[in-house]
């Protein structure tokens, strides 16, 4: 009995092992600025001590470009502090139709999708998802992701540019969580 309770135990942490080793390694988040940014899982934290700052994250990965609008979903939930714009994900866009790469950016921002100005605790999806979030790209503005993308069917995320999380502008402590890059 003894013998089988060991090959039983075995089998199971081959069986683990095994599901471990193949099983993809997690990326993770890339830090940038001039603040203090601090990366804890999917989550981060940038502190801005001036206005004068900028912080931010992002994934080293470019699978997400070269896909048209409706195809992708990115976001993140900002909790602490909300300024006009931060935090926000700033999306690289390219229209196929003209001769440069990286036409602009799509920007996604807290406050945008409904989060309250200032300094405290606000709790905000901001997300391609969430159908209160309006989208700025150049100088329009659009109800939501699903609006700006059926408005512009031929755009596309940028191919081997790479989105990113940025707080700047006023000095604050913003917090972002459960971010989504796909």
């Amino acid at each position: 009995m003894k013998i089988v309770s060991v090959v039983a135990l075995f089998s199971v942490l081959m069986l683990a092992l095994a599901s471990l080793a193949g099983a993809a390694p997690a990326q993770k988040l890339q830090t940038f600025g001039t603040g203090e940014v601090s990366v804890v899982g999917a989550s981060a934290t940038i502190v801005l001590s001036d206005a004068n700052q900028y912080g931010g994250v992002y994934l080293n990965s470019k699978s997400q470009g070269g896909k048209t609008l409706n195809q992708v979903t990115f976001g993140f939930i900002s909790h602490r502090d909300v300024q006009g714009g931060a935090p926000r994900f700033s999306l690289p866009i390219d229209d196929p139709a003209t001769a440069v790469k990286g036409d602009g950016f799509a920007f996604i921002d807290a406050s945008n999708c409904g989060a309250p100005v200032g300094p405290g605790t606000a709790t905000q999806k901001a997300a391609t998802e969430n159908p209160n979030c309006k989208v700025v790209y150049g100088n329009q503005s659009f109800a939501n992701w699903a609006t700006f993308a059926d408005a512009n069917p031929t755009l596309i995320t940028t191919p081997g540019a790479i989105p990113f999380i940025i707080a700047d502008g006023t000095a604050g402590t913003y917090a972002v969580s459960d971010i989504v890059l796909r």
